[in-house]
Formats: structure tokens, sequence, C-alpha cells
């Protein structure tokens, strides 16, 4: 029986530099939260298993170090390369071939935010939203036919949407394969990259997936071999749509993970 999974990341501010690495112990919570923080990822069921916090899965700290109890997953040299993951057990010649280039995907998806950024900001296309780089690892850990949805540029990256069709997209050219220059910047789209366009409106992608979660469960070619995913920002837990969209990805069960980031930008909830 499929479950919902909420996974929600802490995105440590780029600007925020220590004199030493900070401590993680086991005993924290995540900020602004009193969901405890677990270096063991596992599935229960919420709704019969009492009153204490949903807890939160970490493996690595603000700096990049594993917390005590987390277990690194075993990736081969050219999945890090693509990930831009650094390894420091590999040779030093790979590792040269990683520095010369790495950032493929990770350092992609921060240059064209600032790109598209400074183009809105002149009034060149009308809206723009940046994402994470941490979206990437997610993209990583699904099946490239497992279905998305909101705006994470960075999956589409991953699965081979091209900088020219994101553009194309952002400016609604006529090269434009999401929409064909009907959505605004940003409203992804792609059936081939199993990406789904989302509804403008805060939080609406949530029962939405839920729904296609259904969908994949009902179809006897993908039931038991796909998920549904989507991403939000920790303001978006404060709608009614967030609630909605867990319950009834629980009451149907539906397999859909749904996936706060929690980057502290909303106005509205401290932490999701």
């Amino acid at each position: 029986m499929f479950r919902p999974v909420l996974i929600t990341t802490l995105l440590p501010r780029a600007r925020a530099f220590a004199t030493a690495p900070p401590k993680f112990p086991l005993k924290d919570h995540l900020p602004a939260s009193s969901s405890p923080v677990v270096p063991k990822l596992q599935f229960f069921n919420s709704v019969n298993q009492g009153s204490d916090q949903i807890p939160t899965y970490r493996v690595l700290d603000g700096v990049g170090t594993p917390i005590e109890g987390a277990e690194l997953p075993h990736i081969t040299p050219e999945f890090a390369r693509k990930l831009c993951v650094p390894m420091p057990a590999l040779s030093l010649t790979i590792q040269r071939e990683f520095a010369v280039s790495r950032y493929e995907n990770m350092q992609l998806l921060p240059m064209m935010d600032n790109i598209l950024y400074n183009v809105q900001r002149q009034g060149k296309i009308s809206f723009y939203y940046g994402e994470e780089a941490t979206i990437v690892g997610t993209a990583a850990a699904l099946a490239n036919d497992d279905e998305c949805q909101y705006r994470e540029m960075g999956v589409l990256l991953w699965r081979g949407f091209g900088i020219n069709a994101a553009m194309a997209q952002c400016f609604g050219n006529h090269e434009d394969k999401s929409g064909k220059g009907r959505q605004m910047p940003m409203h992804f789209g792609s059936v081939e990259h199993h990406f789904h366009t989302i509804s403008s409106p805060l939080a609406t992608q949530i029962p939405q997936a839920a729904g296609v979660g259904f969908a994949l469960k009902r179809d006897p070619a993908r039931r038991n071999k796909n998920v549904a995913c989507v991403f939000f920002g920790e303001g978006a837990a404060s709608e009614g749509d967030f609630h909605a969209g867990m319950l009834l990805a629980s009451t149907i069960p539906s397999p859909t993970i749904f996936l706060a980031r929690n980057n502290g930008f909303a106005i509205s909830t401290p932490c999701a």
C-alpha cells in the first residue's frame, strides 16, 4: 500500500559563512519547527503513529559534512560528474576531470537564474522565479519517467530539456514547446520529460499531484513503478491546498512525494 511521503529540505544560505563547521547533533530539530532530525529514511503511517511530530530526514549538515549515523549513497564517477558531487576518494586524474567539467547541472541552474533575473528586471520578460540547486539532487534520485510538477527548472535540466527550450519558454517565443508562448514564464511543461504544466496560484499543484499519483496507481503499466513528485515552499504549506492534497493522497492512497523546500523565502509560514 502506498503512503504519501513528505520530504523537507533545509537550504543553507549561500552568504552565511562560519569560521568553524556548525555542530548538528541528532537532538536538534528543523529550524522554526518541532520536527526532530533523523539520519535514517523510514516510511510509516503518520495517521496511526501517535502524536509525535513527523521527523525530518537529513544526511548532511550546513557545510556538507555527514551527520552522525547517516549513510552516504554509492554513486559512480560518471554520475558524480553530472551531479557535481565532490568525491575525495577518487584518483587525482578523475578529480581533475571533475574540476574541469563540474557544475554541469548544479552550477548551470544558478547561472541561468542570475541571467533571467536580470532580464526580468530589464522588462524583457514579465516574471521569473529561481530555484535552488538542491532540486538537481532530487531529480537524480527520481526515475526519468516519474511525474514531476511545479517550476523546478533543475529537474528539466537534469532530464535533458535544454537551455534553448528553457529560454524559449521564459520569452514565450515561437520556439516554446511548453505552451507555444501562452503560459507565463517559468510555467514549464513537457510530455517527453514527464513534467506537468502548473496552475499559477500558490499550492494548486499539490492536490493536482495527488491526482497524478492516483492515475499512476490505476495504470497497470506504471503501477508499483512510478510516483508523482510535487515541489513547494514553506509558504505553500499554509494554504488549504496543501492539506487537501496530502489528505487526498493518504486516503486513496496515492504514490505521491511531497517535497517542501524550506528556503526561508515565505512571508506566511516560517517552516513546513
